[in-house]
């Protein structure tokens, strides 16, 4: 049996190369689609460029594996889970990767059940896809489609799924449960940070990123999001005839906002109330260094 040591480092390191993976290829397929337009917008779509880079990492999946990398390394020094922020941590990169997983999966099974034309799963978007054959997808001989249901598999399923085993596994709850209302104000960090940069970005980096570019939904989109454009009066798509107001943007902002930190406090909660009714010395990390 593999000692409880090599099931952590392996755990952490699988994770780490998953979301890796997913990254590589969703950001090389991204920009060959875009170039594959007659009307690509070059300046943008670049593997080289910072500012693609800043617009990638505003998607939630993307998002997602940012701070599941700072994690991973975290947790590869900071073996011991007795201290609040660990638990905290821990916590809060599996509700990014359990929320990643869910709104895909279920999206997909959705479209399955009403026979939607957009399978997210096997719906292979339109344009340069022969670049997958230059990563590690069509190195293992794979055609376009296998690779694309692959990838998706593999970021918004196994990946997810190996996280939250690392926490059933190896992180503890006690502390924040004793804190329970601390934490669940501190695990709003999170979302408000993401809505933050997802604000701030399209300002700060607005000459790198909509150089030749007219409109918000023109590529690259200024949010990930329709409901971020409603929130700052934004049309959201060629033709949208939505007519914004100061109160309407208000009332966006307060129902987009609200219903995140809604969703994100009750999987705060029970991801610490299930955890915590575990049997600990079974299930979780020792408190001892390994």
């Amino acid at each position: 049996m593999p000692s409880k040591k090599f099931k952590y480092y392996s755990l952490l390191i699988s994770i780490f190369f998953l979301h890796l993976f997913s990254i590589i290829v969703c950001g090389f397929n991204d920009v060959a689609r875009q170039l594959a337009k007659p009307n690509a917008n070059k300046y943008f779509a670049n593997l080289k460029s910072v500012s693609y880079w800043a617009w990638f990492f505003t998607w939630w999946s993307a998002w997602t594996s940012l701070i599941t990398f700072f994690w991973v390394v975290y947790r590869l020094i900071k073996k011991n889970n007795a201290s609040y922020w660990t638990q905290f941590f821990d916590l809060n990169v599996v509700i990014l990767n359990l929320s990643s997983g869910i709104v895909f999966t279920a999206g997909w099974i959705l479209n399955m059940i009403t026979g939607g034309k957009r399978n997210l799963l096997t719906n292979i978007p339109k344009g340069g896809l022969e670049s997958l054959r230059k990563i590690p997808i069509g190195l293992l001989g794979l055609n376009a489609k296998q690779g694309w249901i692959i990838y998706n598999l593999t970021w918004h399923v196994l990946a997810p799924c190996l996280v939250i085993y690392f926490f059933w596994k190896f992180s503890a709850t006690n502390l924040l449960k004793e804190n329970l209302k601390t934490a669940l104000f501190t695990s709003l960090l999170n979302p408000t940070i993401y809505f933050t940069y997802i604000f701030l970005r399209p300002i700060i980096d607005y000459q790198n990123s909509y150089h030749f570019k007219a409109k918000s939904y023109d590529y690259p989109h200024d949010y990930p999001f329709s409901f971020f454009n409603r929130c700052v009066g934004k049309p959201t798509w060629k033709g949208d005839t939505y007519q914004s107001t100061l109160l309407k943007q208000i009332f966006w902002i307060i129902l987009v906002l609200g219903v995140i930190y809604l969703a994100y406090s009750l999987l705060v909660y029970c991801l610490i109330k299930w955890k915590s009714s575990a049997k600990i010395g079974k299930l979780t990390f020792n408190e001892k260094k390994i």
